[in-house]
């Protein structure tokens, strides 16, 4: 029996577990052959400026270990990370007090520590203690959208419209490279950072190119009009030394302006912006080689225009660098669904019946799992998670109950993982961890359960390096073709594992 590889990776498993367990120092990994790992599980408290880690590689998601604690000296942090691969930072964002006028945010950047190292035929996953990388380091108003891309991340600064024109504090964009962060803690990693005129609450993309897309505040919001929106309507892209390259600012063009402007997504070096009602659409955009007087294109993907779906407009985004298809909300009065399309390869300018689907109730929020973009998230008021596709249509995967009795979305959040996603109830202070398992095999999902000591307020995955996720159809996968094991080594450790691989020899 021992000397099939399914008997033998059992059998390392659970030795590795036991030794973990019993000794808690000098972290290695030890792999029967490719390794790959589920990241780490970053959750900020609620009334400190501690952030807790938690190791996802572990045997059992039930009481899962706090295994670092960072404090970063920032309260009410709102974390984030990038969805390429090869990143490996954590990203921590106080947004400021109203007494400052919300001058005192700040943004700041934390390597996991994660990497790989190569072994020919294989790679080792490797797990050091965490560093800040404050040559990121952002202070300004109100830093609310974080948006990665192009191994760059952009933070845009809403600033602060203020009760007079002395108290304003005026909007700022802040671009920061990826590889600095990842790769030094001292050459400066701020590549661009400029203030724009008036305050709004707004957007600013990385695309490829060395350009940056931006939102402006409209005329009233810069003149300081009484009940002024602060939504944009018109954008701009830039260089990174700040010089124009294209104006998206026609508000009286559908397909040059986003009226009501809420939510922003890309994919590659497309865009897609969520415009109000009233605007009629979708703002999508994209760069367009073999132009020669205008290299980036928009045009309005329009909203059906069935009587039922009047008043209905998309407000959020999600998208995975994996997938060429956005995913987007589209509700209205008492009415949720989900909108997939492409922005590189739009099959229509009018969004077609077979690219929504109709939710039977209200949505709180919705992913990409993270580890490829094949499935879809979605977290539902009633407690209950759903798992779709979205290739070549619409499909529900699974689906399992996750909270007994919930009825409101403030009562729990949802955070995406690789081949894992999380539920997280503040008020109970519990974590729900559901593994999704062999979703096209199956449709099976099971859910173990963390308590907390703290308070949560924000989570998020992280601390994946490239080529080493764990996808949900290798989650605790005995009989694929390597196992994922963490463990304490000492040297009699490595004897006892030499012995069974000669048994299993």
């Amino acid at each position: 029996m021992i000397g099939s590889k399914y008997s033998t990776n059992k059998l390392i498993t659970i030795l590795a577990s036991f030794y973990c367990f019993s000794h808690p120092n000098l972290a290695v990994l030890v792999s029967a052959a490719e390794e790959c790992t589920h990241g780490m599980l970053y959750v900020s408290d609620a009334a400190s400026s501690v952030i807790s880690a938690f190791d996802l590689d572990q045997a059992s998601l039930q009481d899962l270990p706090v295994v670092e604690s960072i404090d970063t000296g920032m309260s009410e942090q709102w974390l984030y990370t990038n969805n390429i691969m090869n990143n490996v930072i954590l990203t921590s964002v106080f947004r400021g007090t109203a007494a400052s006028g919300y001058a005192d945010g700040k943004v700041r950047f934390i390597h996991t520590g994660v990497s790989t190292e190569s072994h020919g035929d294989h790679i080792h996953v490797e797990k050091s203690p965490f560093s800040f990388r404050d040559n990121g380091l952002i202070t300004c108003a109100r830093p609310i959208h974080y948006v990665p891309n192009d191994n760059k991340i952009a933070i845009f600064c809403d600033g602060n419209f203020g009760t007079s024109e002395e108290e304003q504090i005026n909007s700022q964009i802040w671009v920061v490279d990826e590889e600095l962060l990842a790769t030094s803690t001292s050459a400066n990693a701020i590549i661009h950072n400029s203030t724009l005129e008036g305050s709004h609450h707004g957007v600013a993309i990385p695309l490829s190119g060395d350009h940056v897309l931006h939102s402006l505040a409209t005329d009233d919001r810069v003149n300081r009009t009484a009940g002024a929106s602060s939504l944009p309507n018109t954008f701009q892209i830039i260089d990174l030394d700040g010089n124009p390259v294209h104006d998206i600012d026609d508000e009286t063009d559908q397909n040059n302006s986003c009226l009501g402007f809420h939510g922003s997504a890309v994919a590659g070096n497309a865009f897609a912006f969520g415009c109000s009602s009233d605007h009629g659409g979708i703002l999508v955009g994209q760069y367009v080689t073999g132009i020669t007087k205008k290299a980036y294109l928009t045009e309005a993907l329009l909203y059906p225009t069935a009587v039922s779906f009047d008043g209905h407009r998309t407000g959020n985004f999600a998208d995975h660098p994996e997938s060429s298809y956005i995913i987007g909300n589209f509700a209205g009065v008492n009415s949720f669904n989900l909108i997939a399309f492409q922005p590189s390869n739009l099959e229509s300018n009018v969004m077609t019946e077979s690219q929504i689907q109709v939710l039977d109730q209200r949505l709180c929020s919705y992913d990409f799992e993270k580890s490829e973009g094949e499935y879809v998230l979605t977290w539902l008021a009633s407690g209950v998670l759903e798992v779709y596709k979205i290739e070549p249509t619409w499909s529900l995967v699974a689906e399992i109950p996750v909270m007994d009795g919930m009825t409101e979305c403030s009562q729990a959040f949802m955070v995406s993982g690789y081949g894992q996603v999380f539920v997280i109830e503040p008020e109970t202070q519990k974590i729900h961890a559901v593994s999704l398992g062999h979703l096209d095999h199956d449709h099976d999902m099971s859910i173990e359960t963390t308590t907390l000591d703290f308070v949560p307020f924000s989570a998020v995955v992280a601390g994946v390096p490239e080529g080493a996720s764990c996808h949900s159809e290798d989650d605790h996968d005995e009989t694929s073709a390597g196992v994922n094991v963490t463990i304490r080594a000492s040297a009699s450790f490595l004897a006892m594992l030499s012995a069974v691989f000669l048994l299993a020899a």
